[in-house]
């Protein structure tokens, strides 16, 4: 193998005008699927895989794209009243109209809703089909008002009058209902101030019955004649969304659903289907997010039936059916696209719906039954897991290109246990049978056995090099051609005191200051890394090239040394920590959550925060962009008592960058210049400054871009972050945007990136499952090389 081969493994908006009509986007994306019918009933839920068995098909919905970006900062609602106009609410911008059927959109005239926002804080503003409002504010200092109800009372809940003035400035919210003459009316809802157990979002039902779900669990029904209310539920958690399906409110949570009848007053047996369905098949952070969700649900035409919508697609389920049917696809439409959110569903006449997302965008999607129910071009894209930045590329795709339909599959499914040898091994199978996927994402890759069995096409005629980081293609560049490129980087950095940083030269370096600190600080962290392999990912994440030899075996003496100086830092982390604390973090650590919480330990933006508050003393870690991952680590400079500062990291290996989204081609594929055309999208400006990925864009003008739009560009502030340990001290700390020397020097270290840690998988998990024994000393670190070795050796055997 060369050396090239080698390396190769190796928040307010201006003020907008009183008419605003909205552009319609002239083209039309098509969106896989079948029309519903009011009786139908299937076996199985209509998929795509289903779908692509009968190509010759007619008939799907077609998105239509309404661009009011340029109107909406922060879409609130979408709503279709019952005089059969629409109704948009933006938390910023107030109110729009639409009564030609979403084509066009009027701002409507809210004073009030500008002097509301302008004397307090809207929590929450929900909208009513008739043309009423409900909303709940926090007025300002200056306006607030003392709770009337006894329930609310402050003196209630054992505080004196001396308090009561302290007290009543905590936090109390005010709720209202305004109906369509603009007749305000104070809803008298029961709350508790101490731990903000208060009405968090309204919901009206079609009828325009009003309800709200409190934090705390407590579910309340308003009446709207005068203001009181009643609480008809109550549960441990906060609900996350209610869906009106008859005389029944469908309670969602996060991995429950409950069934309440408002006629009887109790629950009911949940539709199995349904339940699993959701549970199953929608992103399990579906309602993670304040101001949108990543699952919409809608009553249907009837109270029997209901739609879904979330990333596949648009799905319609009929209460007692088998499975839900798809009807929308949603790899094919905007559904798909990872950097928005749909807002809210509206199911418009003709079996038309309507969908506000989050970016601004409204899309409405309309059945056409002369084109096909599938593109007739077709290309499959692959990777081991879901990655977004691939699936985002996807849906810019086919929005410029609806006569392709591109498949997206996924080697390794959390839910089904698959491992990736397992995953390797049937993709594989296929390659080799001529029937592989046309993209592919190395990730995790075998690469070294693609390059030499010839799977990898040349990419380099779909590649503008121009417009990529140079340093980068350079390193994938093989006498002209190019079998492989990553479409993201990050760098590892440290931050600390900056004497320290001075010190720190390479690992051993690390690892003496590490126990010259332990001398220093007797008691606490060190590094915020708890366990073992904690400090092996760490550390891996730039010390792999290292480790492994140009053939792909690993050096001894290299490896050897590697978990010497691991072991040092381990034991000098471990010597201020109580052992129970460890052994309870251990715990606590496994399946999806040590997944979860390794990306948040080793991104540094989020562990240097350790370091203003005192709880560590060095981090070690990846910075993912130019915005907030750089704020908050140069805002710890301005901790002037602390002299904290942050540089690139050094190990054993200088220069080293972990690239990801690595793209190629299989060279068999028969669709080589449609799957060119998908990398062409994939490297593109569009595609990698959308703000789905977590490292750096390789596109310059993406880099550029992220550099331009990023918060306080002059250092000035912008947010902040701020904890409570478990005395009760408290900790702030101001975020102020990165300067132009800052943001010069993280480019620096980008642009002399050239040593790539990619492709040794194997490698590291072998490290991983046998170096913790190493560094708690369980182990000796000899005999624990010798087990790594003979792992890996078996491995490459085969």
């Amino acid at each position: 193998m060369n050396k090239i081969s080698g390396n190769i493994l190796k928040c307010c908006r201006a003020g907008f005008a009183c008419l605003l009509i909205a552009a319609m986007s002239l083209g039309m994306a098509g969106c896989a699927g079948t029309k519903p019918e009011a009786d139908h009933n299937t076996e199985q839920g209509t998929d795509t895989i289903q779908q692509e068995e009968h190509s010759s098909q007619k008939g799907r919905y077609l998105e239509t794209e309404i661009d009011l970006s340029d109107m909406l900062s922060r879409p609130g609602g979408l709503i279709r009243r019952d005089d059969g106009s629409y109704m948009i609410y933006d938390n910023n911008s107030g109110f729009y109209v639409s009564t030609d059927e979403g084509k066009t959109w009027n701002q409507e005239d809210s004073e009030w809703f500008h002097e509301l926002n302008s004397s307090g804080y809207v929590m929450n503003f929900s909208l009513s089909p008739n043309g009423g409002a409900a909303y709940s504010v926090e007025l300002s200092s200056a306006e607030e008002e003392e709770p009337e109800s006894e329930e609310n009372s402050v003196e209630e809940e054992g505080v004196s009058e001396e308090e009561e003035s302290d007290e009543i400035y905590l936090f109390h919210p005010l709720f209202y209902y305004r109906d369509q003459d603009g007749n305000e009316l104070k809803l008298d809802i029961p709350y508790t101030p101490e731990n903000y157990d208060y009405i968090d979002k309204f919901y009206f039902s079609p009828e325009g019955e009003l309800y709200g779900a409190a934090m705390g669990g407590k579910i309340f029904s308003v009446n709207l004649e005068d203001g009181s209310s009643k609480m008809i539920y109550e549960s441990s958690e906060r609900v996350s969304d209610i869906v009106f399906i008859g005389n029944r409110l469908m309670l969602c949570y996060r991995d429950d659903i409950v069934m309440y009848n408002l006629e009887t007053g109790e629950t009911e047996e949940v539709d199995s289907v349904l339940k699993d369905f959701i549970m199953r098949e929608t992103p399990s952070e579906k309602y993670d997010y304040y101001e949108a969700s990543m699952l919409s649900i809608l009553q249907g035409e009837d109270e029997n039936t209901v739609y879904l919508a979330f990333n596949k697609g648009l799905y319609r389920y009929v209460f007692g059916e088998s499975a839900p049917e798809q009807i929308i696809d949603g790899s094919l439409c905007t559904l798909g696209d990872p950097s928005t959110m749909p807002v809210d569903l509206v199911l418009m006449p003709d079996d038309r719906f309507m969908i506000l997302y989050q970016n601004g965008r409204v899309m409405q999607y309309e059945y056409d039954e002369t084109v096909s129910t599938v593109p007739e071009n077709k290309i499959t894209a692959y990777s081991l897991k879901e990655n977004k930045l691939l699936r985002q590329a996807i849906v810019n795709y086919q929005k410029k290109n609806p006569n392709v339909y591109v498949k997206y599959e996924i080697g390794i499914d959390q839910e089904s246990g698959v491992t990736r040898e397992d995953a390797l091994k049937k993709l594989n199978t296929e390659i080799m049978a001529g029937k592989g996927p046309d993209v592919l994402l190395l990730d995790g890759f075998p690469v070294e056995s693609y390059l030499e069995k010839g799977i990898l096409a040349d990419i380099s005629p779909y590649l503008n090099q121009e417009e990529l980081l140079q340093n980068i293609t350079e390193v994938y560049e093989q006498d002209g051609k190019i079998y492989m490129m990553p479409a993201e980087i990050n760098v590892m950095f440290m931050a600390g005191n900056k004497d320290s940083l001075n010190r720190i030269q390479d690992l051993k370096s690390l690892a003496d200051e590490a126990e010259a600190l332990r001398g220093q600080y007797p008691e606490g962290s060190l590094f915020w890394l708890y366990t073992e392999k904690l400090v092996l990912m760490s550390l891996a994440a730039n010390d792999m090239p290292a480790i492994v030899q140009e053939d792909g075996s690993v050096n001894k003496t290299a490896l050897k040394d590697f978990l010497t100086q691991a072991k040092r830092i381990y034991q000098a982390e471990a010597a201020g920590i109580a052992q129970d604390e460890i052994e309870e973090y251990r715990v606590m650590m496994d399946g999806k959550i040590e997944e979860d919480e390794m990306k948040y330990r080793l991104n540094l933006s989020t562990s240097s925060f350790s370091l203003a508050t005192g709880d560590s003393r060095l981090s070690v870690g990846s910075i993912g962009s130019f915005d907030w991952d750089l704020a908050s680590i140069v805002s710890l400079k301005d901790l002037s008592q602390k002299n904290l500062d942050f540089t690139v990291y050094q190990g054993i290996e200088k220069n080293v960058f972990k690239p990801s989204t690595m793209a190629a081609i299989n060279a068999m594929s028969e669709q080589q210049e449609i799957a060119g055309g998908l990398l062409q999208i994939l490297f593109s400006e569009e595609t990698q400054e959308s703000g789905v990925s977590q490292n750096f864009a390789v596109n310059k003008k993406a880099i550029q871009k992220n550099i331009d739009s990023r918060n306080g560009k002059d250092g000035e502030l912008f947010g902040g972050m701020s904890s409570t340990d478990g005395e009760g001290n408290y900790f702030s700390l101001e975020i102020r945007g990165a300067n132009q020397e800052e943001v010069d020097y993280v480019l620096n270290v980008l642009e002399s990136a050239k040593i790539p840690n990619f492709g040794y998988d194997v490698i590291e998990e072998a490290i991983y499952e046998l170096g913790p024994d190493a560094l708690s000393g369980s182990r000796s670190i000899e005999e624990t090389v010798d087990e790594i070795m003979k792992k890996v050796a078996i491995y490459l055997s085969e």
